[in-house]
Formats: C-alpha cells, structure tokens, sequence
C-alpha cells in the first residue's frame, strides 16, 4: 500500500486501510515504518499487482539470507582481529568449527527464530534492520583494514538500507563510523590544531583503529549523513519531527486509555529512562520462561513486574533473552570481556571495542520505550552478536588444557546449545500457532497435536469442567470443558478463546481429552 502511493507521489496513506495503525496528521494519514521495505516490493509492483499482500514472507526470507550472509562475513573480519591474518595463522579446526556454529546461535539458538514465526510487517522491520545493520559493521570494518571509496559506497548503502527499515538499529553503524570519520579528520588535522590531532591520534590507537586518510574520513562522514538523512527527511516530512512520531496523533491513542496514560505519565512521549530496570528485568531475568505440561514443554512467562512507578502502555508475555539463549548471553559476556582487555593491551581486536558500544547506546531505544514485547529483544542481538563473534574465538583458542575440563567445557556449551535451540523454536511455534494463528483452525489443529503427544505421558495435559463457560482467567495453556463437551476452551493467560464446537457442530477434540 505504502508503495503504491509512493508511485504517485505520497507519503500519506488511506485511513481505512491503516486502522489503528495511522497517525493523523492535519487529516492526512502516515505510517511510521520506514520505506525500505516498500521500496523492495516495487519493482514486482509496477509489472504486476497479483502478489499485493504477499510479498512480506519473500522480504523477511531475504532478510534472513542477507543476516546469515553478513553474519557470516563479520565472523570472518573478527577472526582476521582476534586470530590474525591467514599467513600469520592457517586456517584450522577451530575456525571451522566457528564458521559453522556462529551462524545457528545467532539464527536459530536466540529470538530470531520468534522474528521468523509470523509473517508481519513489525518482525520484516526488525529483520531488516538487523540484517544491514551487521552488514554495515562488516563493511565498516573491511573499510578501515582497506580504506577505499568503492568500501566506503558499500557501507552507505547498508547503512542507508538499516536506517529506513528501523532507525533505532541503523543508528548504531552510523554513530560507530560518525565517531570514526570525527577522529580520523581531527588527527589529519594541520599544525594550529597539533594538540587536537595529537590527542585524536592516541585514541584511535587506544580502541585500535588505524588512521583514514582525509578523503575516505570525509566520505565516510558523508555516507553517515546521508544514511541518517534518509530517515529524519521522511519522518520530517510525515510528522514534522526528526525523529520519533508524535504518539498522541496515532488513532491507536484515541482508543487506547493505556497509551494515554503512559503518555501523560512521560509528558507526551512513550519513551522514558524509568522503563530501564522493567525493561531490563524482563528481557534479561534468569527465569524468564515457564515449563508447561504441554508439548512444547517451554513457555511464555507472565509479564515481569514492573520496577518502580513507571507506567507502561502494555506488557506482553515474553521468554527472557537470559533464559532461552543461555550460550548466546554467556557468550556476550565473555566477549565484552575480550574486547575490554583488547582495549588495555592494545591488540587488534580492539577495533571492535567502537562498534560494540556504539551498538549497546543504541539498544537503549528499545530499553526505554513504554511497552514490553517479545519482538522487541530481536534490538539485543545486534550489540549481542558483536560480542559474542570476538567470544567464541577467544574461548576456543583459551579452553583448559587438562582433556577431562575441556571435555566437561564442550558438553557444557553444547547442552546449553541443544536447550537454546529447543526453547527458542518452542516459544516461535507457540506464537505462531496458538497466539497468533492466521486462523483458528491453526490453533484447534496445534491443541489436537498437544493432545496427541499427551497420550504419550498421560495425565499431563489437563482440563477443568463445568456446566458454564469459564470466568476468571487461567494459566496459558488451560483447557475448560463445558457440560458434556458442548463447548471447548482454550486460555492464553489472558483471556479464553473457544476452540470448538466447530462449525459443523462436531467436538473431536473435547472427546479425545475426555475419553482417553
């Protein structure tokens, strides 16, 4: 749709096609997305409008290959700093190994498996964002080891692709080469300015980045300014704002008494430094998950409690990053560590210290916003991927000497591994089967299979019963027969949704449970 009217020449688009969506503006409506991914499906919209409306799986799988791809060329640029180069230290076991371990952390053992559950235009941001947003850093990094203007053209246009698909991910390429750019000019600077290019000298030392020459330090700067330009000249022109949409236009706030109590609480903005120790708790807590009687076996938590007086717009269900990616967290850690010490010795992995924070100060967009959703982790993995691709190399090259502890360090890691990749693909399957089917019969069909495996351990999936529909909420995953199965519910932990009778009036599911 945003394409569309984009081939006439609007940014606006048709309220009643953008529901809640919209944000009004004077009597003119916008979306806040940026236009990238709309700008994808263009050249399939001019030929043809056949695939209207189904063309965001196409764009998410290409997201997803244009992730593995970067991620697995950034692996490669950090084994060059951690390792060396390839004459210096061959290519061994361990750099396979990496090379193909990193890639299913990344992708299938953290929350980019829920990012790929449902086809939605939130989550196609988001994978977007992440995927150029990697490829920026990557490209920023083959910049400074071969300083070019073709390599500074391919980091704009990654940074230009992950600015206007989520802003709040492309701005940490952005920030990380602006700083770079500022340095290199200031150490380039002439003798009036000795001290200043002195001490921008001994910075770019100190986190390992080597001097650019003036040409490529500027088109640098102009490739930054244009990425960022990409997105504050389309939000300028939507809301008359640089950055973030004015929330109280959004037909959403006409209707929601929880947004406008947040927004009054934040004095008209949805973002706040009193969400952090929320926000914080509930993507990071240990515990962030619950064990259900029910394939899969690993579910949604409740929503964390909140820290302090801050009011939240919503609080949805999530699994903690902490508790369903175990090895990808541990790993981070490790890796902040590596490159800290980088840091004080001066080595070459050092290079990474900028990317990294520039990366964690742009995680804080989504730590500071007034809601809590699972998607909102797939923000995390971008400063969580730079940490851990410097982590793994350290730890493999650094592992006990002794075979008994290394022996007890592989299996370790690969239980934590084995648990990440089950837990994740538990919580994808769940929200898109039962929380978000693209229609009932997806969520009826997924029970049955529930009821199916049951068999298997019997007695674990359990139903309540009674002669009315169910009142008062339940633990997510519930089941409530009413009278003899003239009704079948199923609760989310919010609310309980009717699973049968189904249109033909038929109860198979409800049998099956009580007859077994």
């Amino acid at each position: 749709m945003q394409a569309r009217r984009l081939f006439h020449g609007h940014l606006s688009v048709p309220l009643d096609r953008v529901g809640l969506e919209a944000f009004d503006q004077g009597g003119t409506y916008h979306l806040y997305f940026g236009l990238f991914p709309s700008l994808l499906r263009a050249p399939v919209l001019l030929v043809t409008s056949r695939f209207d409306g189904r063309l965001t799986q196409p764009s998410m799988l290409l997201a997803w290959l244009l992730l593995l791809v970067a991620t697995c060329g950034l692996t490669w640029r950090v084994r060059l700093l951690v390792r060396g180069t390839v004459e210096d230290r061959p290519v061994d076991r361990t750099d396979r190994v990496v090379v193909f371990l990193v890639p299913l952390l990344v992708l299938a053992a953290t929350p980019m498996l829920f990012l790929a559950s449902v086809t939605a235009v939130y989550h196609e941001a988001i994978l977007w964002g992440l995927a150029a947003s990697i490829l920026a850093f990557d490209r920023l990094l083959v910049l400074l080891a071969v300083p070019s203007v073709r390599n500074v053209g391919w980091f704009a246009l990654a940074a230009v692709v992950a600015t206007t698909s989520r802003a709040a991910l492309g701005v940490a390429p952005c920030a990380g080469a602006a700083v770079i750019a500022l340095l290199a000019l200031l150490a380039n600077a002439p003798e009036p300015f000795g001290a200043v290019s002195r001490l921008a000298s001994r910075v770019t030392r100190r986190i390992g980045v080597p001097p650019l020459p003036s040409r490529q330090a500027l088109a640098l700067g102009a490739s930054t300014a244009v990425a960022v330009a990409a997105h504050v000249v389309v939000n300028e022109a939507r809301f008359g704002t640089l950055f973030s949409p004015p929330f109280a236009h959004q037909v959403w706030t006409t209707l929601s008494e929880a947004r406008r109590a947040a927004l009054d609480a934040n004095g008209g903005s949805v973002f706040n430094v009193r969400y952090v120790p929320s926000t914080l708790l509930a993507y990071l807590r240990p515990d962030g998950f619950t064990f259900a009687r029910a394939f899969p076996y690993v579910w949604f938590d409740a929503p964390a409690r909140v820290v302090g007086s801050a009011v939240f717009e919503s609080r949805d269900r999530t699994a903690s990053l902490t508790s369903v990616s175990p090895l990808y967290v541990s790993a981070s850690l490790a890796g902040f560590v590596a490159i800290a010490r980088a840091v004080l010795r001066r080595t070459a992995a050092a290079r990474l210290a900028l990317p990294a924070c520039a990366s964690l100060a742009a995680a804080m967009g989504v730590l500071t916003i007034g809601s809590i959703a699972q998607r909102y982790e797939g923000d995390l993995l971008l400063p969580g991927t730079l940490l851990v691709l410097p982590a793994v190399y350290v730890v493999a090259d650094h592992l006990p000497s002794p075979l008994r502890l290394r022996r007890a360090a592989l299996v370790t890691a690969a239980a934590l591994l084995a648990w990440s990749l089950w837990a994740n693909a538990s919580i994808a399957l769940l929200y898109q089967r039962l929380y978000v089917p693209t229609n009932p019969h997806d969520r009826h069909a997924f029970v049955s299979l529930q009821a199916t495996l049951d068999a298997l351990v019997p007695g674990s999936l359990s139903y309540e019963s009674s002669d009315a529909s169910p009142g008062a909420t339940a633990p997510a995953g519930s089941l409530h027969v009413t009278r003899s199965c003239d009704e079948l519910w199923w609760s989310d932990g919010t609310i309980w949704i009717q699973l049968e009778p189904l249109a033909s009036g038929a109860s198979p599911l409800c049998r099956k449970l009580v007859d077994r």
